[in-house]
């Protein structure tokens, strides 16, 4: 009676994975996409952003293949006197690339602002104080603020 009992275990097991095997014979092409809950993102590439150009960040998931992109703001202007003045204004050049732009000196004056003082620059698509450091000794101080008055 036990011998019965195995065999009709047995049976009944082989009988079983091959049904489960049938089953799913036809899904093998499908990939099996593992459930999360959280994204675990990294940078896969990335454009940087210039002065002018904006930039564009590639964030992949470590989990699945989920991705985006974040846009970079361009990073704006920092502008120095080159000692050129002329009938128009004052001519500024910026330190990161090759653009130059003239200032009316009336227009430098109202950029100026008591809330730069002492303070570094920042670059133009932040503030208006990556116009104001005429010397480049990237701080914001009573030279620059001479500079500024001297201009006509």
């Amino acid at each position: 009676m036990k011998r019965k009992s195995i065999i009709t275990i047995v049976l009944c097991a082989l009988v079983c994975t091959a049904f489960t095997i049938a089953a799913f014979a036809g899904d093998y092409d499908t990939p099996v996409v593992p459930i999360h809950t959280k994204h675990s993102y990294y940078v896969l590439s990335q454009t940087l952003p210039t002065c002018t150009e904006a930039g564009v960040k590639t964030y992949k998931c470590r989990k699945c293949t989920s991705t985006y992109n974040e846009d970079v703001p361009p990073l704006g202007h920092m502008f120095s006197y080159d000692g050129i003045q002329s009938g128009q204004g004052v001519e500024l050049s910026c330190r990161y690339c090759d653009s130059t732009g003239v200032v009316d000196a009336d227009d430098l004056k109202a950029l100026w602002n008591t809330e730069f003082i002492n303070k570094a620059p920042e670059r133009t698509a932040i503030n208006d104080s990556g116009y104001l450091d005429l010397d480049g000794n990237n701080i914001i101080n009573a030279k620059d603020y001479a500079m500024i008055m001297h201009f006509e």
